[in-house]
């Protein structure tokens, strides 16, 4: 398996010949030194009694002495061949024995490399989880947040009406209860607004019929929401426009003079994908003006529009996370040359 090693060095067999020998030696030298020791005792009490007869120079004494050399011989020879059994025995014994020690020392650190592996999976997921928590927690205390700011804005902008019937609402159903019926409400009004927005731009509502809110930042009737450029939330993204805390519903007019090159659904492919509900004007020049996130367009593609013409209605369509409006130029029609559009925010 990658990542788990084990040096294993095995005994051969010529190794544990030599361990067996040095273990056997001293015993044979010992039983032979025994079997020397009786073959002299044998020799000893041959010749005493060869003597005491009178046989002490005959053949018949040398034929017993012969007799016990040969037995000698014959026990150290059968010595030798044990030593050597015994030796071989052992040697095989060391070579298994070794081989048995080394395979269950190989299995107990694989079974502890695994058991790390094991335990560091475990760490690895506690640790992705937790960061995965930490990244929820964060964005809904951030969500949470932004929806605050966003409530106490839409209530200093409302209506003493509005104010009294929210109000109402809260002591009878709760704060979040109130604000959800609110948001329904708005949304509620809103596609109703949407849907005769639609029809009055396709039955070739004009300039003529009426106009609506230039996005400005001069006014101060909204806030904007998000600059543009680098911002903190959502993680330091290049914001690459202005948002506006414009509320659904409201009626917005063009802020420049052009053709409409975009109305309608942003689809994924079309550049404007993300975007819900989008009318993008291109100028004289080449810019476009994009006009994102509405509840509803007002105007078709090819149209000329002029400065202060109405174009929809805003709205919370698409990737938003509340109702506004987001303000975006492109030199030259390129998305990826975005530039701050303040300077039509006049």
């Amino acid at each position: 398996m990658a990542g788990f090693k084990y040096k294993y060095s095995p005994l051969s067999y010529n190794t544990a010949t030599k361990w067996a020998k040095n273990q056997l030696d001293p015993l044979y030298q010992n039983a032979v030194r025994n079997v020397q020791a009786q073959k002299y005792n044998n020799e000893m009490q041959a010749g005493t009694v060869a003597q005491a007869r009178g046989l002490s120079h005959s053949g018949l004494a040398a034929d017993q002495l012969t007799k016990i050399g040969i037995a000698a011989q014959s026990q150290i020879k059968d010595l030798n061949a044990q030593r050597n059994a015994q030796m071989a025995q052992m040697a095989q014994n060391l070579v298994q024995r070794n081989q048995d020690v080394n395979d269950r020392r190989r299995s107990q650190l694989f079974n502890e490399y695994m058991s790390q592996q094991q335990f560091n999976y475990q760490k690895s997921r506690a640790n992705v989880a937790d960061s995965q928590w930490n990244k929820q927690f964060n964005a809904s205390r951030s969500d949470a947040k932004w929806q605050k700011e966003w409530q106490k804005y839409m209530y200093n902008h409302m209506s003493a009406t509005e104010k009294a019937q929210l109000d109402w609402m809260k002591k009878q159903y709760g704060e979040y209860a109130a604000w959800r019926m609110y948001e329904l409400n708005q949304t509620l009004k809103a596609q109703k607004e949407m849907y005769q927005t639609q029809i009055d731009g396709y039955s070739g509502f004009s300039s003529s019929s009426g106009g609506g809110w230039i996005p400005n930042a001069r006014d101060g009737k909204y806030k904007i929401s998000s600059g543009f450029g680098y911002r903190g939330r959502n993680g330091g993204e290049n914001h690459g426009a202005v948002d506006i805390a414009v509320p659904r519903g409201t009626k917005l007019a063009s802020t420049v003079s052009g053709t409409v090159v975009y109305s309608g659904w942003g689809k994924k492919g079309s550049g404007y994908g993300n975007y819900g509900n989008v009318v993008a004007i291109r100028t004289a020049n080449g810019d476009i003006h994009l006009f994102a996130h509405m509840d509803g367009v007002g105007v078709k593609v090819g149209q000329r529009v002029n400065r202060g013409q109405f174009i929809g209605i805003s709205g919370n369509t698409g990737d938003s996370d509340g109702p506004h409006l987001h303000y975006e130029v492109r030199r030259g029609g390129n998305i990826n040359r975005r530039i701050d559009p303040t300077p039509w925010l006049r």
